[in-house]
């Protein structure tokens, strides 16, 4: 189930008044209220209809899945929306966004396809593979790591480093590669981008994230994202080599059914950052 959007102009007393619906419909034990909170209430993620309408459900609680249905990680942060200025900022570009400063550095690095400028900046800042940011208001991409901005997915400049493929390799080896999460949902990501297609590395950055580790099935639509078991990278063992070769095949077989007409768009450096690109087909 999507988030929502916020109107451009939201109102509190509306806002309050869906959450006081949500409990009266909890209360009368509708099916959709059941499986709005088992979505966005953190605390009854993949529990059953029976055990949801069994438990203590309070205006609170209506209250954090009204504002988890918007995108937001709490209801204060999304009563700050309220302020016009804060909401100024959902519309601001990704990278513009990003409060840290070395982590938006290497998103500049990463869009450059400066592979070389982007070793020396990691090995200045330990742990910025293992890092996330935070984005609210949105329907995906709201906690992403650095090597997640690889995939263009959400897209932000409609085109991609024809070097992308390295620029994954030295993320991983910088330490993404140490967190599966960051692994298999950078690879969902790529699966699901129409830009990493059109450009010809959807198939090569699979192939990369498979060979360190990352779950297969987390390419494919039914996957749920975040659950996901212990694996050490490079040691995946027959079962999982099988599977790896399944998905890339898949996907190899699903890029080539893509009526994909346009001409793909030569990769350009980024004009001075700060301005918006514009890049046509």
């Amino acid at each position: 189930m999507p988030t929502k959007r916020l109107p451009d102009r939201p109102d509190l007393s509306h806002l309050k008044n869906q959450g006081k619906d949500l409990l009266a419909a909890f209360s009368a034990c509708s099916a959709d209220a059941l499986q709005r909170i088992r979505e966005f209430h953190p605390r009854f993620s993949g529990v059953s209809d029976e055990k949801i309408a069994a438990a203590a459900f309070t205006l609170s609680d209506a209250y954090l899945t009204i504002a988890r249905e918007y995108g937001f990680g709490s209801w204060a942060r999304l009563r700050r929306q309220l302020d016009a200025t804060e909401r100024r900022k959902l519309d601001l570009p990704f990278v513009e966004r990003i409060d840290d400063a070395p982590f938006r550095e290497a998103v500049h690095l990463l869009d450059d396809g400066d592979v070389e400028a982007l070793h020396r900046h990691l090995g200045l800042h330990p742990g910025l593979a293992r890092r996330r940011v935070v984005f609210e208001g949105g329907n995906y991409f709201r906690e992403p790591a650095l090597l997640e901005f690889v995939a263009e997915n959400p897209i932000r400049n409609e085109v991609m480093p024809p070097n992308a493929v390295d620029i994954a390799r030295e993320i991983l080896d910088a330490g993404a590669k140490d967190d599966r999460r960051i692994v298999d949902s950078t690879l969902a990501l790529v699966c699901s981008g129409r830009v990493s297609r059109e450009c010809g590395l959807q198939v090569p950055l699979i192939d990369l994230l498979c060979d360190y580790g990352a779950e297969p099935k987390a390419g494919m639509p039914t996957r749920k994202r975040g659950i996901t078991r212990s694996h050490s990278p490079h040691n995946s063992g027959t079962r999982r080599s099988s599977a790896c070769c399944s998905t890339r095949e898949r996907i190899r077989i699903d890029s080539t059914q893509c009526s994909v007409t346009r001409t793909l768009r030569p990769f350009t450096r980024p004009r001075l950052r700060g301005t918006r690109r514009s890049c046509g087909c």
